[in-house]
């Protein structure tokens, strides 16, 4: 009995020390959850803080960009719109250094885009209208414009999970977004153009009547996604070369890219629309009523020229205006983009919207 006592005893302390020594492993284990915790802590908060004064210096920014572009539009003479004027000179997009606006960051790449709006295709214009045929021309334009970048061809199935396998057409396509702004249920279909809403799920395209003449609301170019035939590959090739204000009723022949002027003119060819945009953009342009050199290229590029100046279809001006700015930090990208009404000679644009995103 002795024996097992003594042994008893002797084994007490080795316990004790074992639950100290588990203690001080959880102790330290705690503690280096804590540290590893405030650590990353620290970190996101560093990061949360430094993404929220990068978001804030990006306004200020951005708005400053869209004051010089206004500025630049400003200035420039009410027409015809030269694509080396004042403004001009950004239709494609250049970078502005930081150091113009006083700031010095290595990470900071700040870019401005201004652009007609009539540049592009009116899509609004291809609304029917009692009397008048005049939407027929743009729907024959746009449908031109789809051909061109190869729609037709491209293989781009539907989209939208109602349709399975099938691919739109050009023409199909234009009467799927006649369709998608008139206000009435049936489907538009007029020759080849042939729209689908009857197919479709009862309101699957809302607030119908969104048109000029309907009085509907506007309408922006991300709608035309729920749109069947307009996959997301297609939508991005066509968004810089349409605009969805109703307000526009020409292409400024001046500003409008090789795509958008062959689309105009049914027998125009792309070596012939590269030739008219050559000369706009040349040592000799752009178009204008004072300039001889450029009727006789238009005369002998543009085989309905005439015509379709007399009805309004092409233009050598804009009165609105498209102005992106861009502001990029090392890793983070903001944008911000104004619609502008432009006034007289040194009189300041309206501003009609104004976006920030990023």
């Amino acid at each position: 009995m002795g024996s097992r006592l003594i042994s008893s005893l002797a084994r007490t302390p080795s316990r004790e020390s074992g639950i100290a020594l588990l203690l001080v492993i959880f102790t330290i284990t705690l503690l280096s959850i804590m540290g590893i915790a405030l650590t990353n802590s620290t970190h996101i908060g560093s990061q949360l803080h430094r993404s929220f004064v990068d978001r804030f210096r990006a306004e200020l920014l951005l708005k400053s960009a869209l004051n010089v572009g206004l500025e630049l539009i400003a200035q420039a003479p009410p027409e015809p719109d030269p694509p080396k004027d004042s403004w001009g000179l950004f239709t494609s997009g250049k970078t502005v250094p930081a150091s113009v606006l006083g700031i010095e960051d290595p990470r900071l790449e700040i870019g401005l885009e201004i652009t007609g709006e009539n540049s592009r295709i009116p899509i609004m214009r291809i609304l029917p209208i009692p009397g008048n045929t005049r939407d027929r021309d743009w729907r024959d334009i746009l449908a031109r414009l789809f051909s061109g970048l190869g729609f037709d061809n491209d293989g781009e199935t539907d989209h939208t999970g109602l349709f399975g396998d099938r691919t739109f057409s050009s023409k199909e396509m234009v009467g799927n977004l006649i369709d998608y702004l008139d206000d009435d249920p049936t489907s538009y279909s007029e020759g080849e153009f042939k729209g689908l809403e009857q197919d479709l799920p009862k309101d699957y395209f809302p607030e119908k009547g969104r048109g000029p003449n309907a009085g509907g609301g506007g309408l922006t170019l991300d709608e035309l996604a729920m749109i069947p035939g307009f996959t997301p590959l297609r939508l991005k090739a066509i968004s810089p070369l349409i605009t969805p204000l109703a307000s526009i009723i020409s292409v400024n022949i001046n500003l409008a890219s090789p795509a958008v002027i062959a689309a105009i003119d049914p027998n125009m060819t792309p070596e012939k629309a590269q030739a008219i945009f050559d000369f706009a953009h040349g040592s000799e342009g752009p178009f204008g009523p004072f300039n001889t050199a450029g009727e006789g290229v238009l005369s002998s590029n543009f085989p309905n020229y005439q015509s379709l100046k007399a009805s309004g279809i092409i233009d050598d001006k804009s009165t609105d205006l498209r102005v992106t700015a861009k502001v990029q930090f090392s890793d983070r990208r903001y944008f911000a983009r104004a619609t502008v009404r432009r006034g007289g000679l040194q009189e300041p644009p309206e501003v009609t919207s104004r976006e920030f995103f990023g």
